[in-house]
């Protein structure tokens, strides 16, 4: 009974710990200060400072441009689940048709060997690959080097 307590109160203090080390870091509380002591008005700091903002706005756009992004994908998928169940349902009925087309040849007397044969359905739509950004198919033109 005694282990049973001292190992949970260790797993406790493990995760305890383990939350502790890996939390995440507020960005805007790390400047860089390089150990030294800094003017705030310095142009380096000021820079420096600059450049952590323009880092954290890149961020966020990455983020809401990933989930427009998601949206977009989402709204394909939804788009495309309608269009098969539309194939579907228009194959279906194609179905019956042939079915009350092969009763009918069948009443008047045509061999199983003639009938027509039963209609295929269309295959299911899928999705576009994704398309590469313009950035990335002019960054890696390579060509010869001939001069």
């Amino acid at each position: 009974m005694e282990d049973l307590t001292r190992e949970r109160l260790l797993e406790y203090a493990s995760r305890a710990l383990h939350s502790k080390e890996t939390k995440k870091k507020n960005k805007r509380e790390t400047l860089p200060m390089d150990g030294f002591g800094r003017h705030l008005t310095a142009p380096e700091f000021i820079a420096a400072k600059e450049e952590a903002e323009r880092l954290r706005d890149e961020e966020i756009a990455d983020k809401a441009k990933g989930a427009d992004d998601r949206e977009a994908a989402k709204a394909a998928k939804e788009q495309l689940k309608e269009e098969w169940e539309q194939i579907k349902a228009d194959h279906a009925k194609v179905v019956e048709l042939w079915e009350e087309e092969c009763a009918r040849l069948k009443d008047e007397g045509v061999s199983k060997k003639n009938l027509p044969k039963k209609p295929k359905r269309a295959r299911k739509p899928k999705a576009p690959a994704k398309a590469t950004t313009e950035d990335e198919t002019d960054g890696d033109q390579t060509g010869s080097d001939d001069d």
